[in-house]
């Protein structure tokens, strides 16, 4: 016969002891992630393919950064009040950034696409397509831009994986990336300035200022630099004046940063407002990453 042993108050003592160390762990924990992460609701599609609109996202408060980490940070948009925007962090303080047909180069070295990442395509086809055609390839932001009596063309942000499948499907003529040539000045593009002729594809270069570093006063870095240099750095006296820079009613030759700043990009690359269009982002406009684990519907 096998005896059964009914355990000891001390085993069941331990038991106890034990269960609620873990208890008290996980509630340790919970409340450190409540008080150092925020969930936010992600507003638009400039992150498709990564993170879609309507996504909840658990984002943890930082100041501390690294390259192709997804972002949080603060744009203000009209008075006085800003607003949260989800990127992902391309240029590092310090870095050279340049866009070359799309595709990012930091310090000269070309950067991998995310994983996930969007673009525009300009697709043509035999044939105008129906809604449905599009539906089933799972394709929700298109239009049409021309239609001749036999072909249609229409601009689609699809992944590369989409753009490749298209291509198999005998009613689709071409399937082209859209690109930006570099030429003309664009007064969305940054720097906002008749001195640059960049593109949302064609960009840069770039110099991302790192606190402590230097410039020289010029027409070309204060086109570049002289927004944030009067709004970003806590220069309340500073003005600028035919190309030339002042801060407490002195001229200045050369000015040193007071702050760190960052470029970001949205991973549906032609559905974006970033830094092509906003600038660069101070580091007292960031506040957060986004954690690994996305927080369900």
């Amino acid at each position: 016969m096998v005896k059964l042993l009914k355990p000891s108050f001390k085993e069941g003592f331990i038991f106890l002891n034990t269960s609620m160390k873990k208890i008290f762990l996980l509630l340790s924990t919970l409340l450190i992630v409540a008080c150092d992460h925020k969930s936010y609701k992600v507003p638009t599609p400039s992150m498709a393919g990564t993170l879609n609109v309507g996504d909840n996202i658990l984002v943890k408060d930082s100041k501390d950064f690294s390259r192709n980490q997804i972002v949080i940070f603060n744009r203000e948009i009209e008075n006085g009040k800003s607003t949260p925007y989800v990127k992902r962090l391309i240029g590092m303080p310090g870095d050279s950034l340049e866009i070359i047909d799309g595709e990012v180069a930091i310090n000269d070295t070309l950067l991998e696409f995310p994983e996930k990442y969007h673009t525009s395509y300009i697709l043509i086809a035999k044939m105008v397509l129906p809604k449905r055609f599009f539906e089933k390839e799972k394709i929700t932001d298109f239009y049409e831009i021309s239609r001749q009596t036999s072909i249609a063309t229409y601009i689609v942000h699809i992944a590369p994986s989409q753009a490749e499948n298209l291509r198999k499907n005998p009613s689709i003529i071409s399937v082209k990336p859209e690109i930006f040539p570099k030429g003309k000045t664009d007064s969305m593009i940054f720097p906002q300035s008749s001195l640059f002729d960049w593109s949302a594809d064609n960009f840069g270069k770039l110099w991302i200022p790192k606190k402590g570093s230097v410039i020289k006063i010029n027409e070309y870095n204060l086109a570049l630099y002289g927004k944030i240099i009067l709004k970003n750095e806590d220069n309340p006296d500073a003005f600028i004046e035919k190309n030339k820079l002042y801060i407490n009613r002195k001229e200045k030759v050369n000015y040193i940063f007071k702050h760190d700043y960052f470029f970001v990009m949205g991973d549906s690359r032609h559905n974006s407002e970033d830094s092509r269009y906003l600038g660069l982002i101070a580091d007292t406009d960031m506040t957060g990453y986004v954690v690994e684990e996305f927080l369900p519907e």
